[in-house]
């Protein structure tokens, strides 16, 4: 990291730090919080989404080296917001897994586990699968973070993407476990992600 610190300014090296601070805060509480949990450590990796974290560090170098006075600009009017975004992310998803226990998984469960209960109290009170909402706001906050207005709207409609083919097999799912419980929920509480009633 020592030749952003010659080449771009401290604006930049800043956002960087910071970024990479939120990565490896969120992984790391992700797998410990699997490892308290399912007594299993998980890692939210995946291929798409290394491929997206590194077109957002392609972004952000190629716009620092490039367009240094432009990068300078917009990280000062957007990394606060970014900031803001991934710590309101981080909070809502690990409050999430934290209140649903054992009935947060990784992986869509297709069989209903016998500690398998639906969560309708504490942040789930107020959203519907908070964890994808919070974990929406995180990714795309780490791009205002970055200053990276491509990859702003491109990790928004990836995220989109994914969620609006997950959810609905996830809910169809519960619909099956949970029956009249999920409906009555359903029905009461928003996820606020577009797209997905």
């Amino acid at each position: 990291m020592f030749w952003y610190g010659m080449v771009v300014s401290s604006s930049s090296s800043m956002s960087l730090t910071i970024f990479m601070l939120a990565l490896i805060f969120f992984h790391s509480t992700e797998y410990l919080l699997s490892r308290v949990v399912h007594a299993r450590g998980e890692l939210l990796l995946s291929f798409p989404y290394l491929v997206a974290m590194s077109l957002a560090l392609v972004e952000f170098t190629v716009e620092c080296f490039l367009f240094t006075s432009y990068k300078k600009r917009v990280l000062s009017l957007v990394s606060t917001l970014g900031i803001t975004m991934v710590l309101f992310g981080e909070l809502m998803r690990k409050a999430a897994i934290i209140h649903a226990q054992k009935a947060f998984t990784l992986q869509v469960q297709t069989r209903k586990r016998q500690e398998h209960a639906l969560i309708t109290t504490g942040i789930y009170r107020y959203v519907r699968h908070p964890a994808y909402l919070g974990w929406t706001v995180w990714a795309v906050g780490t791009q205002f973070l970055l200053g990276n207005l491509i990859c702003i709207p491109l990790f928004y409609h990836l995220a989109m993407k994914f969620f609006q083919e997950r959810i609905p097999v996830e809910e169809n799912l519960l619909a099956s476990f949970f029956g009249e419980q999920w409906h009555a929920y359903r029905k009461k509480t928003p996820t606020y992600l577009p797209g997905i009633p």
